[in-house]
């Protein structure tokens, strides 16, 4: 998305603004195939979305929302203070930390130290090599990453905030320092 923003903003060589509705946004086939695996579920390939995933509704996104860095990374440089035709998106990315969160406390498939105060399923380094960990039973293989939840402060940050306390004051130096296994707890 920031890439698709920041070309339309651009003072010398700016793109059509319509690019983004075609481009990042579209609904045709080509981006349909595009997104065709970026998410194990049945919505995974729309940009619009409309499903409720734990019990929130999701505007826009990927299946049950993917990996957390899909709210964040875009929004390091972007206020995510925006509308569009299909969403506000400050409020679809609370959405999708919300998902993430109650899918943790959820826990489906009971692995320990998943909970309230250790959530955070988005891309990283895990047992198994890199994976995009998501909120679905496809995406979830244990790895729970600390900076999923801490980069969420800005959405939930009484949910965050009880995540760095858990992962600092209970867990010390291994969570705070690297990525790791909930299994491993």
């Amino acid at each position: 998305m920031i890439i698709y923003l920041l070309a339309i903003a651009s003072p010398t060589h700016a793109v059509p603004a319509d690019l983004y509705y075609t481009g990042w946004a579209g609904e045709s086939k080509a981006a349909i195939d595009y997104r065709k695996n970026w998410s194990n579920t049945e919505e995974r390939e729309r940009y619009s979305n409309g499903h409720s995933y734990e019990g929130i509704k999701l505007d826009v996104g990927v299946g049950s929302g993917g990996p957390l860095f899909f709210a964040h990374y875009s929004y390091m440089g972007f206020d995510p203070h925006f509308r569009d035709r299909y969403t506000d998106y400050f409020e679809n990315n609370r959405n999708v930390a919300l998902i993430n969160l109650n899918y943790c406390v959820r826990n489906p498939k009971h692995y320990k130290g998943y909970g309230a105060n250790c959530w955070g399923l988005t891309a990283s380094d895990g047992s198994s090599g890199y994976g995009a960990h998501a909120p679905n039973p496809e995406d979830d293989d244990g790895t729970m990453t600390p900076t999923g939840a801490l980069a969420s402060f800005p959405y939930t940050p009484d949910a965050s905030m009880a995540a760095l306390k858990h992962f600092y004051r209970d867990l010390g130096r291994p969570a705070m320092g690297c990525i790791w296994s909930a299994r491993c707890f």
